[in-house]
């Protein structure tokens, strides 16, 4: 990635703590509402690591959606 290693995620949550009423927000747990899109970019965020195991990608934002992996 343009030889950039370590790599920051910042503010890149995946899910807002209170969201607007409407159909496209899904409850992801107790305190935080998300997007499907916001859940595709937090997968193929995930997968992009997984698939790069040579980079450092540290996420940090403390009350987004833990990405799996």
């Amino acid at each position: 990635m343009l030889g950039c290693n370590p790599i920051y995620l910042v503010g890149m949550d995946f899910s807002c703590p209170i969201a607007p009423a409407s159909k496209e927000w899904i409850h992801y747990d107790e305190k935080r509402m998300t997007k499907q899109d916001f859940l595709m970019s937090a997968e193929w965020t995930a997968a992009f690591a997984k698939n790069h195991p040579d980079l450092k990608i540290y996420n940090m934002s403390a009350d987004g959606l833990p990405l799996p992996g």
